[in-house]
């Protein structure tokens, strides 16, 4: 029998950032989700979701891995995404250093 795939995505929901457990319905799979720390159904993406906390993540990959793929593809690329605009804005809005200028440039900055 295949293995039925669980793909995980990140989504903010009602202003918070969270995980999403997408997959076709499976009682067994519902059952593991509904357990887990932090989890909750939305109605509205009609999927499972959970905090963005690696271990639960891992937690529901050893939950899952006997009747279904966990596919993280999608949230790695987010993920990853993510963690590069923080860099790409702290580029443009660091401060100068002052102690290159002169004196007189230096006092027209502050």
């Amino acid at each position: 029998m295949e293995k039925i795939r669980v793909t995980l995505d990140f989504r903010e929901h009602k202003g918070h950032e969270r995980i999403f457990a997408v997959c076709k319905y499976h009682a067994e799979i519902n059952e593991i989700l509904k357990k887990l720390p932090g989890a909750k159904f939305s109605a509205t993406f009609k999927s499972w979701h959970l905090p963005p906390v690696k271990e639960w993540v891992l937690l529901l990959k050893e939950k899952i891995e006997s009747i279904a793929v966990l596919d993280v593809t999608d949230l790695r690329r987010k993920l990853s995404d993510k963690k590069q605009l923080p860099s790409l804005v702290a580029v443009h809005t660091a401060k100068p250093d002052l102690h290159y200028l002169s004196a007189n440039n230096r006092e027209a900055l502050q």
